[in-house]
């Protein structure tokens, strides 16, 4: 993640997140929330040869009730989105899901997300949700070293150093002086010293 982007140099796939949602790369998806107000996940799937996005969609959710659909263009990728009546993992299955998918070359990307609430018989957060999906496209070559990991750095503080010319570099959200404050053992309000070693994040 930088700042509200996801990257992933391997599937050569970038897509963004409003902010404050909380974005977590597991072995076989990918994993967005926001405390226990919503629920978003991708998966990646082998595109079947002969079938079109919305058929694919809809055999996946088979059984399931369908309230609408729509064709989908996004950054070159054809797919199809859907709102099932239920499903939703958020409230015991009672709510509305999103659901859609996305084929880029030999991939179908699967998309799911729930809200706790529901509105219209959408998701709550269903425009928050779309508009995410709409963001997914290839990353362009000039971004790949932002989907290398976030490394340690030791610096050597100079009498001008201060924790707020490195602090806004740490990748988190909020408290970024105090989270490197506290990585290098200056928590509360402490500053480097001239002459002492201090990690930094980049």
């Amino acid at each position: 993640m930088r700042d509200n982007r996801f990257y992933h140099a391997g599937m050569k796939l970038t897509m963004a997140f409003p902010k404050g949602w909380r974005v977590q790369n597991e072995r076989d998806r990918l994993l967005i929330t926001k405390k226990k107000e919503l629920l978003m996940q991708v998966t990646v799937e082998k595109r079947p040869e002969k079938q079109a996005p919305r058929e694919f969609l809809l055999h996946k959710l088979r059984g399931a009730s369908i309230a609408r659909g729509e064709a989908l263009a996004v950054n070159g990728m054809e797919g199809y989105a859907v709102i099932t009546r239920s499903g939703s993992p958020l409230d015991g299955g009672e709510g509305p899901v999103r659901w859609a998918v996305l084929y880029r070359g030999s991939q179908a990307f699967v998309i799911g997300a729930a809200s706790r609430s529901s509105e219209a018989g959408a998701p709550l957060d269903d425009g928050l949700f779309m508009s995410s999906i709409e963001t997914m496209r290839d990353m362009k070559p000039s971004e790949y070293p932002l989907a290398e990991p976030y490394r340690l750095k030791i610096v050597q503080a100079t009498d001008t150093t201060r924790i707020d010319d490195y602090a806004k570099d740490m990748p988190v959200e909020k408290f970024k002086k105090e989270e490197l404050r506290l990585l290098n053992g200056l928590y509360p309000k402490g500053e480097p010293r001239p002459g002492d070693f201090i990690k930094v994040v980049q």
